[in-house]
């Protein structure tokens, strides 16, 4: 990806856990920080395109993983 972050970082998960535990972490992060979730909720807009921002970077990270993690 880049060197500004580490897409396990974003995943809240390590290189050393097995994909379907990062699959699940992702899952359990978009739940939280997806912008239809957050604005149901009645959260302010700034702080919903913020979070729109880490869903962004958590698919991209997720992306990352599955190419690259070894099984």
């Amino acid at each position: 990806i880049n060197d500004d972050y580490d897409p396990y970082t974003v995943l809240q998960s390590n290189i050393y856990d097995p994909i379907d535990r990062i699959n699940k972490k992702r899952i359990s992060l978009l739940k939280k920080h997806h912008p239809d979730v957050l604005i149901s909720k009645g959260q302010p807009l700034e702080f919903v395109e913020k979070n729109n921002h880490y869903v962004k970077m958590i698919n991209k990270s997720w992306e990352y993983v599955k190419k690259n993690h070894s099984r």
